[in-house]
């Protein structure tokens, strides 16, 4: 018998299949269908593209599943059975979080016995997580001028997921467990006076009461702003339940201590452009 091939696909929130625009690595996981793991392996952007042929599988039943960019922010374990294989967020060195992979996530069951001769099994990808761009205006002319002590601003995410299992959702977009805080890191344009982060999150369409908050680096002083981010995509008309690819910018612009204004932005807009962001 010639062997099984599958097709990678991702297709996003449209209909054609833009999977190299979004994931450039991925790693498969073929299970039987009682949950044991038959074999996995490291999969290039050229398999991802062209697709793969089983390793001595021809005819059952089989679970794919596949993870795709995983990265350094990633650690997958217990992966010999699929009821107990699991991926964690990988917190840095000093045990905080700071932002996880731009993760996606495939899961077909095949049955081999069902395929045309030399037809190829077609494995989709959904989206397992959501960015966010998160930009700081103003900070250094407020806290920063004569008669402040230098300070830096901080951001935390209150609760993130950090923690999938491979099986058992209701949707094809997963959702993630084992909320933890993150504190992303602000990168400094003192020229513009402009701090920015971007980052990614596990899945956050089922997360109740997540708020950013903006605060002083490494200070008692008050939270500075916080934000119901909920209320903020709903206010601001950007889509999450449901959508794969989901991008969350926010300006937070002071003009004074007591005096904040949280909004989108558009790339072009304070001198913010894409310049990398989501770039393979």
């Amino acid at each position: 018998c010639p062997p099984t091939h599958i097709n990678f696909v991702y297709t996003a929130d449209g209909k054609t299949n833009v999977l190299s625009q979004h994931i450039r690595s991925g790693h498969l996981y073929v299970y039987y269908e009682d949950g044991r793991l038959a074999y996995d392996q490291t999969l290039s952007a050229q398999d991802l593209k062209y697709g793969v042929n089983l390793q001595n599988i021809y005819t059952g039943r089989w679970r794919i599943i596949v993870w795709g960019n995983l990265g350094d922010h990633s650690t997958v374990t217990n992966t010999s059975r699929i009821t107990s294989a699991e991926l964690s967020v990988r917190p840095e060195a000093s045990e905080t979080y700071q932002t996880t992979d731009s993760l996606y996530y495939a899961n077909t069951l095949v049955d081999l016995d069902a395929l045309e001769s030399e037809e190829p099994a077609v494995v989709p990808f959904a989206s397992a997580h959501v960015s966010l761009d998160v930009a700081v205006r103003g900070f250094d002319a407020v806290y920063n001028s004569a008669g402040h002590s230098q300070s830096n601003p901080q951001i935390r995410i209150n609760q993130a997921g950090t923690h999938y299992t491979f099986t058992d959702y209701t949707s094809i977009i997963p959702q993630p467990t084992r909320p933890k805080a993150f504190a992303p890191q602000l990168e400094h344009n003192a020229e513009q006076d402009l701090y920015r982060a971007r980052f990614d999150l596990l899945r956050i369409d089922e997360a109740q009461g997540l708020t950013l908050e903006l605060m002083k680096e490494s200070s008692s002083s008050p939270i500075l702003k916080t934000i119901d981010l909920q209320n903020y995509l709903a206010t601001h008309h950007i889509p999450l339940r449901g959508r794969h690819e989901v991008n969350i910018p926010i300006l937070i612009s002071f003009t004074g201590e007591l005096e904040v204004v949280v909004q989108p932005f558009q790339w072009g807009v304070v001198n913010i452009s894409p310049d990398g962001f989501k770039s393979l």
